[in-house]
């Protein structure tokens, strides 16, 4: 007897509602995260151009915030953010940009 296999359940919602506060090479983000109880926690993502999204929190963030200090002058960057639950399951944000002030 064949069946089909049993859908896996959704991953928690995608973060969303994005802030980014910059100052110099400082950028501040915050974000609205999926109200969803199995949210272990988020990843940030960061890209510059059209260069390969790489994560830049060194561990999981229990909190909808992330200071990142390790931005160069003169590039604009773009961010995600990431939820993921227990399960292994994930939502990724979509992209938003913070670029560069002019002097």
């Amino acid at each position: 007897d064949w069946r089909a296999p049993p859908e896996a359940p959704p991953g928690p919602g995608a973060p969303l509602g994005f802030r980014a506060d910059r100052e110099g090479t400082v950028v501040s983000i915050t974000w609205i995260g999926p109200d969803d109880p199995e949210v272990l926690g988020y990843d940030v993502y960061r890209r510059c151009g059209a260069t390969d999204w790489f994560r830049v929190n060194p561990t999981l963030l229990l909190e909808r915030r992330f200071v990142d200090e390790t931005r160069v002058q003169g590039f604009e960057y773009e961010y995600r953010v990431e939820a993921g639950d227990a399960s292994g399951r994930s939502s990724l944000s979509a992209a938003f940009a913070v670029e560069e002030g002019r002097p």
